[in-house]
């Protein structure tokens, strides 16, 4: 699942519950020709955290809890262009940026 920012998109895995009721939900945001881990927490401002990693990225030097994002969101949506993005080979229409 995707959700699209001012200048941003954000590539979604799948919500989980977490304690209390609460939902949470860990994704991908790429914006300026990089990406970070981004997560929700409930229904409050999705944020980002850690390092930004610039595209093209080497999915094999990100951290791990990145590529495991990475990982799952292409499991759920196999159909995602999520790949081809952060391998610099697509670009996204909705942020203004063409091949």
């Amino acid at each position: 699942m995707e959700s699209i920012g001012r200048n941003y998109i954000d590539y979604w895995q799948r919500s989980y519950p977490a304690q209390r009721g609460l939902r949470n939900r860990f994704g991908i945001r790429v914006e300026n020709g990089c990406c970070w881990a981004v997560i929700q927490i409930g229904d409050g401002e999705a944020i980002t955290f850690g390092e930004p990693h610039a595209i093209p990225v080497d999915l094999a030097i990100l951290p791990i809890y990145l590529r495991m994002i990475v990982d799952d969101h292409l499991l759920d949506y196999p159909s995602s262009d999520l790949g081809e993005v952060l391998a610099g080979k697509k670009f996204s229409r909705s942020l203004g940026m063409s091949a």
